[in-house]
């Protein structure tokens, strides 16, 4: 054999390995769909809240109320694993709403002792208020919502991920509000091993609902997240 045709070969095979270990060191990709719908409602009484003016008695209670709620619908398209094993996606918000409130209830009455100069200050009662909420604007863009599948002991537990949360109200608003909250993920019956398992063309599904606490430990409620996940392997 000549030397030319030696290194020739040698090109030949070099090239080959090559292009397959170029093919065998692409990351597998993974689509993921998100369907459902996801609640939160919290309640939050504050006893003694409100002083009577000069020359009444008495307190009143206030008690403050916040629902949030969104239906999803899928988005998927394909995307390797990031880091932690996590599975990032995307779904769109469907019929965002949220809505805070805050009302008092109780009565002030006329100090005997010492009466104001006009008694009827003591019935002037503070009305219900409304505040100001919303969504984030990045959720609700066309490309839709950032949503994270973490491992957390053999399943996995889902996420906004974003630093800025989901959901927000005025700063003053005194109950804190929450939707799909990485401080509080909720736990999916996906099962990691499922997905690692997975061959291309082969996808794995999961659905069920999780109901979370609200992280504000003063307050009642909570959260509830009903799902239909199904994860596919593209390449």
């Amino acid at each position: 054999m000549s030397r030319t045709l030696k290194i020739s070969l040698t090109l030949i095979v070099a090239a080959a390995v090559g292009a397959s270990s170029a093919q065998a060191a692409k990351p597998k990709l993974y689509s993921v769909s998100l369907s459902g719908d996801v609640r939160n409602e919290a309640s939050l009484v504050r006893a003694d809240a409100v002083y009577a003016p000069e020359g009444c008695q008495g307190t009143l209670s206030e008690t403050h109320r916040v629902a949030a709620s969104a239906g999803l619908t899928p988005k998927p398209r394909p995307a390797p694993l990031a880091s932690y094993g996590r599975l990032k996606f995307r779904t769109t918000l469907t019929s965002p709403s949220i809505s805070a409130t805050t009302e008092t209830s109780g009565s002030f009455t006329v100090d005997p002792n010492f009466p104001p100069a006009d008694p009827s200050v003591c019935s002037a009662l503070p009305g219900p208020k409304s505040w100001s909420c919303g969504f984030s604007g990045e959720a609700t863009r066309p490309s839709g919502a950032e949503i994270a599948l973490l491992p957390n002991k053999g399943k996995y537990e889902i996420y906004y991920n974003r630093n800025t949360p989901l959901v927000s109200c005025d700063d003053e608003f005194p109950l804190g509000v929450s939707l799909l909250d990485v401080g509080v993920p909720a736990l999916t019956k996906l099962r990691v091993s499922a997905v690692k398992k997975l061959r291309k063309g082969k996808s794995v599904s999961a659905s069920g609902t999780t109901v979370s606490p609200v992280p504000d430990t003063r307050a009642t409620g909570g959260e509830t997240f009903n799902y239909t996940l199904k994860v596919k392997r593209v390449r």
